[in-house]
């Protein structure tokens, strides 16, 4: 029978947490599954670690050249062969016997819903996302970009999405972060919520894309900086008009991520249209000050405030 439901796991550089995550998979109760792998070429012992494998159940792909987190799920979702995808960073782990339960909303879902939302669950024992919304509750665009724009805090959700979504709606390809996926995901198919913890994050991972590094900032900022394009170029009325201080937060990291990657002209430009609207906000003032004085000083201000889009 085909699997009912596809783990994703993308993986780049994680020898020693690679094991964790899917045994975690293979050890659920529901047996009728895949898992695809997807090696973002390694240089460690990942590859041959994931090789180690024998179950039938487990596809493994391999990038030749390190894409990044978006394009890795992107090639494992298109190589899945289940109705439903569910995608696992490679440091964490689903929780016991959780799958039985995910593929019990699918069930129960409407054939018009594309996306299970759920929660995670922290070492710490705290949960993500805050706030979350009541189980069932349905949401279109509009009511996704109210709920995503006030998160704070955590801010991270485990999704369970139809396969064939992906036949309209792709991650960026590149090594941005994901946000330009949830708008277009939304602006194309509705979501539901169910308050299940489906996956358990560590933060014992020595690299971590929540914690961006000075390499990873400078090496990854023309990325940063075309996504927030595309969500600013796309979604600018929609933002405007239900999610105001969102919409000035992205002018201000659009600034920051264009001087960080050397576009001065991009960054003032953004700089300009956010002045325009938070004049005596000091957080943009510092944004282009560093910026025109010097990127890198700009690279190591984002490494420590750890900042996101």
């Amino acid at each position: 029978m085909p699997p009912i439901i596809s783990i994703i796991i993308p993986a780049y550089n994680r020898m020693y947490e690679i094991r964790r995550a899917i045994d975690s998979c293979l050890n659920q109760s529901e047996k009728n599954i895949e898992v695809v792998v997807v090696d973002d070429a390694s240089t460690d012992e990942t590859l041959a670690i994931i090789s180690q494998y024998t179950d039938p159940r487990i596809k493994v792909l391999r990038h030749e050249t390190n894409k990044g987190f978006c394009p890795a799920r992107n090639t494992g979702a298109l190589a899945a062969s289940g109705e439903w995808i569910l995608f696992l960073d490679s440091d964490d782990e689903l929780l016991l016997d959780v799958l039985k339960k995910v593929i019990a909303r699918t069930k129960d879902v409407a054939s018009d819903i594309y996306r299970i939302i759920f929660t995670l669950v922290y070492d710490d024992a705290t949960v993500s996302p805050e706030p979350f919304l009541p189980d069932g509750c349905i949401v279109d665009f509009s009511e996704f970009i109210r709920w995503y724009t006030t998160l704070t805090g955590k801010i991270d959700f485990a999704q369970c999405i139809r396969a064939e979504a992906f036949n309209t709606v792709k991650y960026p390809e590149g090594k941005a972060f994901e946000s330009e996926f949830y708008y277009a995901f939304a602006k194309n198919f509705t979501s539901s919520f169910w308050q299940l913890p489906v996956i358990l994050v560590h933060d014992d991972a020595m690299i971590r894309a929540t914690s961006p590094d000075y390499a990873w900032v400078m090496s990854n900022a023309k990325d940063n900086a075309m996504s927030l394009k595309n969500i600013l170029d796309n979604y600018e009325s929609d933002l405007k008009r239900l999610a105001l201080p969102t919409y000035v937060k992205y002018l201000r990291a659009a600034a920051q991520w264009n001087f960080i990657a050397g576009d001065k002209k991009a960054g003032f430009s953004y700089f300009a249209e956010y002045v325009k609207l938070r004049p005596l906000w000091l957080n943009g003032w510092i944004t282009v000050i560093f910026g025109l004085l010097s990127r890198r000083l700009l690279a190591w201000i984002v490494v420590y405030n750890g900042n996101k889009h």
